[in-house]
C-alpha cells in the first residue's frame, strides 16, 4: 500500500488540522527554498495526530500546565501557554518554534530544525486546554513528526543533516500509511 496522496490526506482534515499543515507547509516551502533545494511538503498523519492528542489530554491533566517531552520514535514539538484568552492560532505557535529560533545556535533551535527537517513527510498535532481558576487557562500544543528530524546532526554539521533528502532517523512513515 502507498503513502496517501496530499488530496487524499487533506480531504478529511478539520480546518485546524489543515491550519497546522498550512502553517508548517509554508515554513518548510520556504526554507528549503532558503537552503536552495526541492520542497518537500509534509503529508498529515491522522495516527501521529491522535497520538499527539492523547499527549496533549496526559499533559494538560498534570497540576502546573507543564511540559516534558514523551518516548517515541517520532519527532515532537511542545508548547504550553498561559493567558486570559482562547488557544494560540497555529501561526503563533510555528512563529514561536520557526522565526523565534531560526537565528540560535545549534542545541538552541531544535523545534525549528524540526520543522524544518526535510527528511521528515508526515505530521500530526493535537492539543488540550484547561481551566486554571481566576480567568486563567493552560494551553498545550503537541506536534509529532515522522522521519524524525534533529538525529545524528552536530554543532558542525546541522544545516547539512536538516536538508538532507534521506536519513537514517527512526520510522519513516506512520502505519496507516504502510511503510517500504
Amino acid at each position: 500500500e502507498s503513502p496517501p496522496s496530499d488530496t487524499e490526506s487533506e480531504v478529511s482534515l478539520s480546518q485546524r488540522d489543515q491550519d497546522w499543515l498550512n502553517s508548517h507547509n509554508t515554513r518548510r516551502q520556504s526554507y528549503h527554498a532558503f537552503y536552495d533545494v526541492a520542497y518537500v511538503p509534509l503529508k498529515w498523519s491522522q495516527e501521529l495526530a491522535s497520538s499527539a492528542q492523547a499527549y496533549a489530554d496526559k499533559l494538560v491533566a498534570l497540576d502546573d500546565c507543564t511540559i516534558e517531552h514523551d518516548d517515541g520514535d517520532f519527532g515532537e514539538n511542545l508548547a504550553a501557554n498561559w493567558g486570559h484568552d482562547q488557544r494560540r492560532t497555529t501561526e503563533n505557535v510555528l512563529s514561536r518554534w520557526v522565526e523565534e529560533e531560526a537565528d540560535l545556535p545549534y542545541e538552541e533551535n531544535g523545534h525549528f530544525t524540526q520543522v524544518i527537517w526535510r527528511s521528515t513527510e508526515y505530521l500530526g498535532c493535537g492539543e488540550a486546554s484547561k481551566d486554571m481558576g481566576n480567568g486563567m487557562s493552560c494551553h498545550i500544543q503537541v506536534c509529532r513528526y515522522l522521519r524524525p528530524g534533529n538525529c545524528n546532526s552536530d554543532k558542525k554539521n546541522w544545516e547539512e543533516k536538516m536538508i538532507e533528502l534521506d536519513s537514517p532517523c527512526g520510522p519513516f512513515c506512520p502505519n496507516e500509511a504502510g511503510c517500504f
